[in-house]
């Protein structure tokens, strides 16, 4: 599938997303806070890849009567973002993150760390479905997971 992405025109226009298509669930978020106060963020790049989510993200009719998994892995974002060094460096980037999210796990074992490490496995697991970073909905458990269930954050009622 990465193949054709690169090689046609339909799936990939030769512009890179700049990471806003395997981040676009975290850009998503912001850009959404910050809309709330009456700015308007919408940018080429986070329309492009919209399309591309579209396009990839879900299952797709290929025939009026067939459809086709239309699923593609992180290394496919990563190029589509970067091209052959956004799947070197953001590979790299990723699995820093991942490895720095374990340690501290293992230094200090508590439930905090817990839930973040297994958001990363999850991550990883279903990095052949898709990056899970672009999906919103697991953009934002992350990013709450990583800032918000911390002890030094919490809410006293």
């Amino acid at each position: 599938m990465l193949d054709k992405v690169i090689n046609s025109s339909f799936y990939f226009d030769q512009s890179y997303t700049l990471g806003f298509l395997s981040y676009n669930g975290i850009f998503r978020f912001f850009i959404n806070i910050i809309s709330v106060f009456g700015f308007d963020l919408t940018i080429r790049l986070f329309e492009s890849s919209a399309k591309i989510i579209q396009l990839f993200e879900y299952t797709v009719f290929i025939t009026p009567t067939r459809t086709y998994n239309g699923f593609t892995t992180y290394i496919s974002n990563f190029y589509i973002d970067f091209g052959i060094f956004g799947v070197i460096i953001l590979s790299f980037l990723f699995g820093s993150v991942a490895y720095i999210l374990y340690k501290r796990f293992v230094d200090t074992p508590c439930v905090e760390n817990f839930i973040v490490l297994t958001l990363i496995y999850y991550f990883i697991a279903f990095s052949v479905v898709r990056f899970q970073l672009s999906n919103t909905i697991s953009a934002i458990a992350f990013i709450y997971s990583l800032f918000f269930i911390h002890p030094k954050f919490k809410i006293k009622f």
